[in-house]
């Protein structure tokens, strides 16, 4: 990119550049990564699917998938039936040209039998961690974590949570601001699993290096017998900078005919305390395969689950999360249930792409012999939709597991094929969306001619006045839509385009 103009004070500034797709005259400009500029507005973009790829040739089970935001890489975990049940783990890398992903060497993060994984990843620190039952060690709830580096993953030691036989153990992360005004940068790891005895229960972790410390353990389930736990962040849902975030939890109550419940979680920063609110009912009927996530658009959860009172149909339903105050708990209320899948599910997770603004609900589609299928579904105040299906395996799929690739904006599909020996195979989602480029930092300016894609291009930049619009008002702010349009009100991203000075002219901000 060529600039031309001074530096000081307002002087009028151009930078020539090459065009990303055609530019037309008198457009609203965003400047790209690679330099390139495009035309400020959005492209619509429709699904698609990569090839599923082998991570693990031999049978496998117990799947967990997460992304780590540090490196740009997929961490798929899970259990290497061909290698003494070890828990093993890969690093992927996606390859948004074909909706590939290629996987580096295996890597053991536990020589034990190792059954029931979940993963999550540390932004903080950076670290991947690994929570799991140890059947190799009186089925002990366990953690490891793993440091990636480039397409291999390295673990420290694992660190027992629990010594005694647990079950279903989620793991979720937890960033904060600062430790009670300290100025220190905190990040927990929730940690939710059941005893022998089926009693919910929460550690919080804190990662330190190459491993990690559990505080004593708080019991969440109010003396419910709790089995099929799933757990999602709810991203500042409060107004308290230290404190924005809570953990949405849901479980089937064992002690009560398995119906589904649904409660907050505060996990708090100053001390080691963890609180709760009693849980509330979203499910009447016996429930099982249950997942959560926050829909970030919407500030909404969305609960997803196989209801066993309605012939193990696929159902979802919408939680909305009220605090009384900003260092309250929260509580939740959920909607009425709508059917994904009107025959039986198993198997479901989901996961929040945030550029289609939906969630995709994977799972195991009983009525295509438990081949693989996802559907989309959309929030809308306190109700769901969904989309048609898709199917993403036509053998058995099980032990499903998903993570979305902030990166290359796709979304990661692990599973067990059991119609193949049961080998360990990832698939790539691009989902269907309409594509902003716009974001509140790269507007730079406006053209004062067309220019073809791939042409050079002259952009005129602050302190410019552009010649090239029409029906402006004199003396009017005008700020950069979503769609490329200017218009005199903020647009989200807020991105004001400059002030006009006639019907036809505008001086340029940026």
């Amino acid at each position: 990119m060529k600039t031309l103009g001074q530096d000081f004070d307002n002087t009028a500034r151009k930078v020539y550049a090459v065009a990303s797709g055609a530019l037309g005259n008198g457009k609203a400009v965003v400047v790209n990564a690679d330099g390139t500029v495009s035309f400020a507005g959005s492209t619509s973009r429709s699904q698609s699917l990569g090839t599923p790829v082998v991570f693990d040739n031999g049978a496998m089970n117990y799947t967990a998938t997460t992304f780590d935001s540090n490196s740009n890489k997929i961490v798929v975990a899970w259990r290497d039936h061909n290698n003494s049940f070890r828990g093993t783990a890969a690093v992927g890398t996606i390859d948004t040209s074909d909706n590939s992903i290629s996987f580096g060497s295996d890597a053991v993060f536990e020589t034990g039998d190792t059954i029931k994984i979940s993963a999550t990843f540390d932004n903080i620190n950076n670290k991947v961690v690994i929570g799991y039952v140890d059947a190799g060690n009186n089925s002990y709830g366990t953690a490891v974590i793993g440091t990636v580096s480039g397409t291999s993953i390295s673990f420290g030691t694992p660190v027992v949570f629990e010594s005694a036989a647990i079950s279903t153990p989620k793991l979720i992360h937890v960033p904060t601001t600062k430790d009670n005004g300290s100025g220190t940068n905190l990040s927990f790891i929730g940690t939710f699993y059941t005893n022998a005895a089926s009693d919910g229960k929460i550690r919080k972790g804190t990662v330190s290096g190459t491993s990690i410390s559990f505080t004593s353990s708080t019991e969440f389930s109010g003396g419910d017998s709790v089995g099929s736990i799933a757990v999602a962040l709810a991203t500042n849902v409060s107004t308290n900078a230290e404190d924005p975030h809570r953990i949405v939890l849901a479980y089937k109550d064992l002690s009560n005919s398995s119906i589904g419940k649904a409660n907050v979680v505060k996990i708090n920063n100053a001390g080691v305390s963890v609180t709760h609110n009693d849980a509330v009912t979203f499910e009447s009927g016996g429930t099982e395969e249950i997942s959560t996530v926050f829909d970030t658009t919407n500030s909404k959860a969305l609960i997803s689950f196989t209801d066993e009172g309605d012939s193990n149909h696929g159902k979802s339903v919408v939680g909305t999360l009220t605090l009384s105050s900003a260092s309250a708990v929260g509580t939740i209320a959920t909607g009425s249930a709508n059917t994904f899948h009107s025959a039986a599910t198993y198997r479901t997770t989901s996961v929040y792409d945030p550029t289609s603004k939906k969630v995709l609900i994977a799972y195991s589609d009983a009525s295509t012999s438990n081949g693989g299928t996802f559907v989309m579904a959309t929030i809308s105040g306190t109700s769901v939709t969904h989309s048609s299906e898709t199917a993403f395996e036509a053998g058995e799929a099980g032990s499903i597991s998903t993570a979305y690739d902030s990166n290359a904006d796709r979304i990661v599909i692990s599973y067990e094929d059991e119609t193949d020996s049961d080998q360990g195979n990832s698939v790539v989602v691009q989902t269907a969306a309409t594509v902003i480029n716009l974001t509140s930092e790269n507007y730079i300016g406006i053209t004062p001619n067309a220019y073809p894609d791939d042409a050079g291009a002259e952009i005129q930049t602050k302190g410019a006045v552009n010649e090239e619009q029409s029906g402006l008002t004199a003396g009017q702010s005008y700020f950069v839509q979503t769609d490329g349009t200017l218009g005199t009100t903020a647009d989200d991203p807020s991105v004001f385009a400059g002030t006009a000075v006639s019907a036809t002219k505008i001086i340029v901000k940026g």
